[in-house]
C-alpha cells in the first residue's frame, strides 16, 4: 500500500468485491482524467492461480472500452506466457527494446510492440530465452517504464512470482 496499491482481492475472488473495486477505479479514473498514465501490475505470490488470465483481459477490455492506447507486458521475465494467451508469435520481445530501443524515439519502440487484432492493445512479450532475462537490469525496466508513462495512457504488466530486485523494481 505504501507503494500505490489501494486495492486487493483475497482469495476466493468474491463477485461483489471484484465490483466495488472495479467501480471505485473507474470512479478515480474520470476524476484523474490530467493524471497521464496508469500502472496496473497483476501480482501474486505463487504461480498457476490466473495472473495472465486476468491481466489478458483486463487490457484487452481496457483498449475495447476507452480506445486509448493500452500497454500489455509481459514481465514474468523467465517463464511469460501472454502471448500463448493471445495467439501471436512477436517480432521483439523486453529483453531486445531494453538492449536496443531505450536510447532511440518512441515510434521505433511502439514498432517493437506487437499490435492485437487492430485494436489499441500493444503487447511486449517475456524474452524468447530464459539467459536473456538474467541480463535484464532495475535501472533498464525504470527508464523503459519512464518513456511507456508518455506512450500509453494504461500500462498492464503481468509479473513473475518471483521476488527479487527486477520485481521489486517493477
Amino acid at each position: 500500500m505504501r507503494l500505490g496499491g489501494r486495492e486487493f482481492l483475497p482469495k476466493p475472488i468474491i463477485e461483489n468485491d471484484l465490483k466495488r473495486i472495479l467501480t471505485v477505479f473507474l470512479q478515480q479514473e474520470t476524476q484523474d482524467v490530467d493524471s497521464g498514465s496508469k500502472i496496473i501490475t497483476i501480482y501474486s505470490n505463487k504461480g498457476g492461480i490466473g495472473k495472465t488470465t486476468v491481466a489478458t483481459n483486463l487490457a484487452v477490455e481496457l483498449a475495447k472500452s476507452t480506445r486509448n492506447k493500452v500497454a500489455l507486458i509481459d514481465l514474468n521475465l523467465q517463464l511469460g506466457d501472454v502471448t500463448s494467451f493471445l495467439n501471436l508469435n512477436p517480432s521483439f520481445d523486453i529483453a531486445y527494446v531494453l538492449r536496443n530501443l531505450l536510447e532511440k524515439k518512441e515510434d521505433a519502440i511502439l514498432q517493437a510492440f506487437e499490435q492485437y487484432n487492430n485494436t489499441s492493445l500493444y503487447i511486449l512479450s517475456d524474452p524468447n530465452y530464459i539467459e536473456e532475462s538474467q541480463s535484464i537490469a532495475p535501472h533498464q525496466i525504470e527508464n523503459f517504464f519512464k518513456i511507456l508513462k508518455k506512450m500509453f495512457s494504461y500500462i498492464i504488466i503481468d509479473m513473475s512470482s518471483n521476488i527479487d530486485q527486477n520485481s521489486l523494481k517493477i
